[in-house]
């Protein structure tokens, strides 16, 4: 093991409120803290590239903070995060292998949405329950997308809409 890196396994069972959760790479898999309905803070799912899914957070309602699911080059599902109702910003960028978000269909209001350069992302189909974005929804640069067919509830975006630079 390097010093500094994070242990291959890691378990937290019981854990089910903390302030803030950051798991920057080298992890092999992120389904750790079944238990965890709270994140007071964010979430950071950043430069891990060995997963390939989001599991685990079967019993998250709330982040306060921003999603970031960043640089993650092998993700190829965010399936795992579909309890979530609330958090503030939803940051999905640079995952490479991510080919759809079918995920985060739990979730119900936020304050952004930007869904930008994943490269391999052909489809959106999650996001059926979100009604309300309270700032800016933007998807961009992600060059392979071919269907947005989530966003079923979503009647209102408060700010800019952007849908660009997608082909």
């Amino acid at each position: 093991q390097q010093e500094g890196s994070i242990p291959a396994t890691i378990e937290f069972d019981q854990l089910s409120r903390v302030q803030g959760i950051n798991m920057t790479g080298p992890l092999e898999e992120v389904d750790v803290f079944p238990a965890l309905d709270t994140i007071h803070g964010g979430l950071s799912i950043n430069n891990n590239h060995q997963i390939t899914d989001i599991d685990g957070f079967d019993n998250l309602d709330s982040i306060g903070g921003v999603l970031y699911i960043r640089g993650n080059t092998n993700l190829t599902s965010i399936g795992g995060l579909n309890t979530i109702r609330r958090l503030d910003d939803v940051d999905i960028y640079n995952n490479p292998a991510l080919a759809d978000i079918s995920g985060l269909n739990g979730l119900e209001e936020c304050t952004q949405v930007h869904v930008y350069e994943n490269y391999n992302l052909a489809d959106i189909s999650g996001f059926n329950s979100l009604n309300l974005v309270n700032h800016n929804f933007i998807i961009e640069y992600n060059h392979s997308l071919e269907h947005i067919t989530g966003f079923t509830n979503l009647s209102r975006v408060v700010d800019e809409f952007t849908i660009f630079g997608n082909y």
